[in-house]
C-alpha cells in the first residue's frame, strides 16, 4: 500500500490541473494551424522591428533625388518614393513604428478596458451609465473618432495613443463585462461570498483569472485594428509625425504617382495586408484554443 504524506497531496492536487490546462493549450496551439502562421508573421514583425537598424539597406531618411523614382531592382528592392529613399528600409523602420504604437495603445486598451468592463459587470449600479457611455463612443467608425481626437489634441505620437486607445477602450469593456457576468454567478464565486471575502479579493482572485482567455483573443484583433486605423490616420496625415517613417505615410507618398510608379504603394500596402491578416489569424486560433466551446466540439 502506498501513502502519501498531506503536504505532497495538496500539492497535487493544487499544481496538477493548471499544468495540465497550460500543457493542453500548448498542445492545441501546436496542433492549430491559423494560430502557427499568425503567431509566425507576428514573431517575423517584432523581429524586423526589433532589429532594422541592421536589416535596412539604407537610411530611411536620408533624400537621394537623382535615384527618386528608381523601380525595384537589385540596389533597391522595393524601389524608391519621389525623394529618392529607399522604400524597403522606410518600411523596416515603419515596422518598428506600428509595433511600438500597437503595443502602447494594446496597454491602455487592456487595462482601463479592463478596469471599466470589471466595474460594469461587477458592481450593477454602474452598468447601465458606464455601457451607455461605451455604447456613445462604439456609435462612432474608430478612424472617424481617432481622426477628431488627434486633430483637437496635437501633433504629438503620446496623443495618437490616446486617440486610438479611445477607439478600443469600449470594445474591450464589453467583453470583459460580458466575461464577468458569466463569472459572477458561478459556484465558486458565490462560494467565496459566503465565506465573507470582499469584492476585491473575489475581483483579483476568482473574477480576473477567468476572464483572461477572452481578454487574450480579443488583444490580438485589437492589436490588428490598431496597426489598420494609424496606417489610415497616417494616410491623411495626422498620424506618427514626420520624419518617422509610418506604413500609412509611405502609401501617401505614392498615391500621386500610383500609375507611374506603383511599387511606392504596393510595398507598404503588401506588408499591412499580410500584418493585419496574420494578427487576424491568431486571433481566431486562440479562440478556437481558449474557447471552452470550440474544444467541446
Amino acid at each position: 500500500m502506498v501513502t502519501l504524506d498531506k503536504n505532497t497531496e495538496a500539492e497535487d492536487i493544487g499544481k496538477k490541473p493548471i499544468k495540465s490546462y497550460f500543457q493542453q493549450v500548448r498542445k492545441e496551439f501546436w496542433k492549430n494551424r491559423s494560430a502557427k502562421i499568425g503567431a509566425i508573421i507576428f514573431l517575423l514583425v517584432c523581429i524586423v522591428a526589433l532589429f532594422c537598424p541592421l536589416l535596412a539597406p539604407y537610411d530611411p531618411l536620408v533624400l537621394n533625388v537623382r535615384e527618386s523614382f528608381s523601380p525595384p531592382s537589385s540596389k533597391y528592392l522595393f524601389g524608391t518614393d519621389s525623394y529618392g529613399r529607399d522604400i524597403l528600409s522606410r518600411i523596416l523602420y515603419g515596422a518598428r513604428v506600428s509595433i511600438r504604437v500597437g503595443l502602447e495603445v494594446l496597454i491602455v486598451t487592456a487595462f482601463f478596458g479592463t478596469l471599466i468592463g470589471i466595474i460594469a459587470g461587477w458592481y450593477k449600479k454602474f452598468d447601465n451609465i458606464i455601457m451607455r457611455i461605451m455604447d456613445g463612443f462604439m456609435a462612432f467608425p474608430a478612424i472617424v473618432l481617432a481622426l477628431a481626437i488627434r486633430s483637437a489634441l496635437g501633433p504629438m505620437e503620446f496623443n495618437l495613443v490616446i486617440a486610438l486607445s479611445v477607439t478600443q477602450i469600449p470594445r474591450i469593456a464589453r467583453i470583459v463585462r460580458s466575461a464577468v457576468l458569466k463569472t459572477r454567478e458561478m459556484g465558486f464565486v458565490r462560494s467565496a461570498k459566503a465565506v465573507g471575502a470582499n469584492n476585491l479579493r473575489i475581483i483579483l482572485l476568482h473574477i480576473l483569472p477567468n476572464i483572461l482567455s477572452p481578454l487574450i483573443v480579443q488583444a490580438s484583433f485589437t492589436f490588428a485594428t490598431v496597426i489598420l486605423v494609424e496606417a489610415g490616420l497616417s494616410f491623411v496625415g495626422v498620424g506618427v509625425p514626420p520624419p518617422s517613417p509610418s506604413w500609412g505615410s509611405i502609401v501617401a507618398d505614392g498615391r500621386d504617382y500610383i500609375r507611374t510608379a506603383p511599387w511606392i504603394t504596393m510595398s507598404p500596402g503588401a506588408v499591412i495586408l499580410i500584418v493585419v491578416l496574420g494578427l487576424n489569424l491568431l486571433g481566431d486560433g486562440l479562440r478556437d484554443i481558449l474557447d471552452p466551446k470550440m474544444q467541446k466540439k
